[in-house]
């Protein structure tokens, strides 16, 4: 018991310290020992429960004479309806393309235009800013070398301008991207040394409205590391998360998840790394108005266990307040997150089967702020399901829909086809036992 109240009172303290408001004290007042705050816990899911919550689904094919691979990537917000990204690779070149496509709330397409993006590579991110659509992109050059290009479209799929990162000596990877508070971008990369195999690293580059690169800083040379999200911070500056080899275990390095803080010249405030089990990596970042980290991601943190999605709350000096772990009957990973004004989380999960047994599937889970399951829903269950992640408006009368792709029918000429569909959901009414 003692260990408990002084657990509360550190919290306390620590957001008392971060703005003066205590968000998880409303928690800890239940008297019901599953209510209390458990600083880091595994979580059984039990067999996923489908249906009742979708308002429709919508699925964006191609013609039959232009089958491929299709994901969808982002939903943007547009006014009177809203403009969905995704891509296209063609089943007889591999070449990649860009859907730029715009449908209204009830899921009706007013239009699309797909572009060439002249490479074999892949859409790393999409971010809209300015009237404009910025690509990541992982480009693939003709001798097999990957770069970092970005490409700058308007809404209406117009190509303005574009630019490629590399060296003569690097590999450039693409990591992550974001706009800072100046207006400029901000692209995470990660650098491979061409020949020597254990020179890998993240490099942060500032480029302007022109393309032009105005900086680039470089962290951690000598740790392999790898950023999977960039944000801004409301009062200037960055956090980035991601992946970093850890010393330990098996007898080689193992990857553990990886908490960055920057500065707005891109000096490095603090960094922290989160060894879980074997093999561990956080996807996802959010800060609240009162300074707490949400992040997101996958672990394995019991030996050989099956994959867990993995969610984490930190406070503003990078150190954990809670953990959950999310296992079961299928291996899962976090795909997307999304905290709420009063520090609720929504975390999607894909589901993949293991032994094939059951089917793909996606996953969310409305938490507490202290991280207990309030509702548990799965959606989309099938051959080749995969989510891609979760949208929702700033309007809350739009709603939130979730994203992703699915095999089609297959027959012998089209084996493993994708289509992209997207789906809107209802509201989860969420079991409030803790509050």
């Amino acid at each position: 018991m003692g260990i408990k109240r002084t657990l509360k009172a550190i919290l306390i303290l620590g957001v008392l310290g971060a703005g003066g408001f205590v968000p998880y004290d409303a928690h800890a007042q239940s008297s019901r020992p599953e209510c209390q705050m458990n600083p880091e816990k595994v979580i059984k899911l039990g067999m996923p429960v489908f249906g009742g919550y979708l308002k429709w689904k919508r699925s964006i094919a191609q013609p039959e004479d232009a089958l491929g691979q299709d994901r969808l990537i982002r939903v943007f917000d547009n006014i009177d309806n809203f403009v969905v990204i995704g891509e296209h690779k063609s089943a007889d070149t591999n070449a990649t393309f860009i859907q730029v496509i715009q449908m209204d709330y009830n899921g009706l397409v007013l239009g699309s235009v797909q572009k060439d993006l002249k490479t074999f590579g892949r859409i790393i991110d999409v971010i809209n800013h300015d009237d404009k659509i910025i690509v990541l992109l992982e480009k693939m050059a003709g001798d097999g070398v990957r770069h970092t290009e970005i490409k700058v479209f308007s809404e209406k799929g117009e190509a303005i301008r574009s630019k490629i990162l590399k060296t003569d000596t690097h590999v450039i990877m693409p990591s992550a991207i974001t706009v800072g508070t100046d207006g400029a971008l901000y692209v995470a990369t990660q650098h491979k040394h061409k020949k020597q195999f254990r020179d890998v690293y993240s490099v942060l580059y500032k480029l302007n409205d022109k393309m032009k690169v105005m900086w680039k800083r470089s962290f951690l040379p000598s740790t392999p590391t790898r950023i999977h999200a960039l944000i801004t911070r409301a009062d200037g500056g960055f956090l980035a998360a991601g992946e970093i080899a850890v010393p330990g275990g098996r007898k080689r390095q193992r990857i553990g998840g990886w908490l960055m803080a920057l500065s707005e010249q891109g000096g490095m405030e603090w960094q922290r790394s989160y060894p879980r089990g074997y093999n561990s990596r956080l996807n996802f970042i959010h800060e609240t108005k009162n300074k707490f980290i949400f992040t997101a991601g996958t672990a394995y943190p019991s030996g050989d266990g099956n994959a867990s999605a993995w969610i984490m709350t930190n406070n503003a000096n990078s150190n954990p307040v809670w953990q959950r772990y999310f296992s079961g009957k299928y291996a899962y990973k976090s795909i997307g997150l999304q905290v709420s004004d009063d520090e609720q989380t929504t975390l999607v999960l894909q589901g993949t089967p293991v032994k094939n047994a059951g089917a793909n599937h996606v996953r969310l889970l409305s938490l507490s702020q202290l991280g207990y399951v309030m509702n548990d829903r799965s959606y989309i269950e099938g051959a080749g399901v995969e989510g891609h992640g979760i949208v929702s408006f700033k309007n809350p009368t739009l709603g939130r829909y979730i994203i992703g792709s699915a095999e089609m029918p297959s027959t012998e000429d089209n084996n493993h086809i994708l289509d992209g569909w997207i789906a809107s959901i209802h509201k989860a009414r969420k079991n409030n036992l803790c509050r």
